[in-house]
């Protein structure tokens, strides 16, 4: 019979993070720049969206 090996699964309390937003700092995610765009709405999102490509 084979053995199977005891990995962490989905949200166990081991596999948690401690601090999501450091690891997601750590990972390299600009916190404010997230943080700013959700205090937008939807329509100042596309606006600002369409106003970038515009750009380019």
């Amino acid at each position: 019979m084979r053995q199977r090996k005891n990995k962490t699964v989905g949200n166990s309390p081991s596999n948690r993070l401690k601090d999501p937003i450091k690891a997601a700092e750590d990972y390299g995610i600009d916190i404010p720049m997230l943080t700013a765009n959700l205090n937008r709405t939807p329509a100042e999102r596309i606006r600002e969206t369409s106003d970038c490509t515009r750009f380019v």
